[in-house]
């Protein structure tokens, strides 16, 4: 028995193949299922390229604002009340949430970062993104970080890899008069123009603070910290990062970097502490009644626009030159472990030897002790 085949008839229409319509149908829906792909594609990056914002309000003179990983904005707002934005971004923005709450006359507003790997492709607030390393950081259950490693789960932060694509960037408004305190595990943080008292912890994240009136407290494990403008008492402690200071102003400025240089122009505070454990201090126009210098490795530089009621420099290695007024008066104390002295204050000098030297400069009524390991001492006339 002869195997049957089924052959298809081919239509013709005035003696010509219908394939080629065929073909021309087929190329047709392939363009209408990329057109329909492309699209998708579109609405999906646009749907990341414009986060949502939410909008919150927070009430009472105590705040307490916490964000794992992205940027922070604080200004002064127009209102009786903080206003916050949180813009939640990245591809899995939607699995971040917001806690808000009050306790104690405190007011708290939380972002919680589910899981224990997040990934942020840092970006600059130049614009330019840029690569870095990771950071493993503890979370308690509200979203903040913990000061004790055993007290929540360990999450850590890197710039690529698996894990949670997703940041939160916030704006905060706040009113007058109010005490706010912002902690951020990763990423950047600015205040402009706030009128209150600020305190701002980070884990790795720089700071920048200008035109604050109210004492303002800046704690960052690592990161650089700049300060302009500033009205009030300011203590800033960097484990590392430089830290840079112009035309600050108040009662007490104090200055702790692990690692990374100090800068500072136009310094007036009745205490001016500055301890950096390795890295160079220049401190130009100081008006002070009290200063105190300690660096474990660097060189110091400090020009007195008036003349202190104490000084004190100690630097393990790194030469030192002071400038003062020409009305200076002091009791004076030099010792340089290996280096010269020299001074272009006339004085009288009550003890003199190698790397040592004691003595008076014109009324003697303020003190100046200076003492370096390796290096040489300057005292020099503006």
């Amino acid at each position: 028995m002869r195997p049957s085949v089924l052959s298809l008839p081919v239509r013709e229409h005035g003696g010509r193949s219908a394939l080629p319509l065929v073909f021309a149908l087929a190329s047709a829906l392939m363009l209408a299922l990329f057109a329909l792909l492309a699209n998708a594609s579109f609405l999906a990056m646009a749907a990341c390229a414009e986060p949502a914002t939410q909008r919150f309000t927070m009430r009472g003179e105590r705040i307490e604002i916490c964000d794992l990983v992205g940027t922070v904005r604080i200004v002064q707002g127009s209102g009786s009340r903080a206003e916050v934005l949180v813009t939640r971004n990245g591809p899995d923005a939607a699995q971040l949430r917001v806690e808000q709450d009050e306790r104690g006359g405190e007011s708290r507003l939380h972002v919680i970062f589910p899981g224990r790997r997040v990934v942020y492709p840092r970006t600059s607030s130049r614009g330019t993104r840029h690569g870095w390393g990771s950071t493993t950081l503890t979370v308690g259950s509200d979203g903040c970080l913990e000061s004790h490693p055993l007290g929540g789960r360990r999450v850590t932060i890197s710039g690529s890899g698996f894990g949670l694509h997703a940041w939160a960037d916030v704006e905060v408004r706040l009113p007058a008069g109010c005490r706010t305190t912002f902690r951020l595990g990763v990423g950047e943080i600015s205040a402009a123009g706030v009128d209150g008292d600020l305190t701002l912890d980070a884990a790795a994240a720089s700071v920048e603070a200008e035109r604050t009136t109210g004492s303002l407290i800046v704690d960052t494990g690592s990161g650089g910290v700049v300060l302009r403008g500033n009205r009030g008492d300011i203590s800033v402690d960097t484990g590392s990062g430089g830290v840079e200071a112009t035309d600050v102003r108040g009662s007490r400025l104090k200055v702790d970097t692990g690692s990374g240089g100090v800068t500072a122009t136009g310094v007036q505070a009745e205490d001016l502490l500055v301890d950096t454990g390795s890295g160079s201090v220049r401190l130009d126009g100081v008006t002070s009644g009290s200063i105190s210098v300690d660096t474990g490795s660097g060189g110091v530089h400090v020009t007195l626009l008036a003349a202190p009621r104490s000084l004190l420099v100690d630097t393990g290695s790194g030469g030192v030159t002071i400038v003062g007024p020409a009305d200076l008066g002091a009791t004076i104390e030099l010792e340089a472990g290996s280096g010269g002295i020299e001074s272009e204050y006339a004085m009288t000098v009550t003890s003199k030897e190698h790397g040592y030297l004691r003595g008076t400069i014109g009324d003697g009524r303020g003190t100046i002790k200076v003492d370096t390991g390796s290096g040489g001492v300057r005292l020099l006339q503006r």
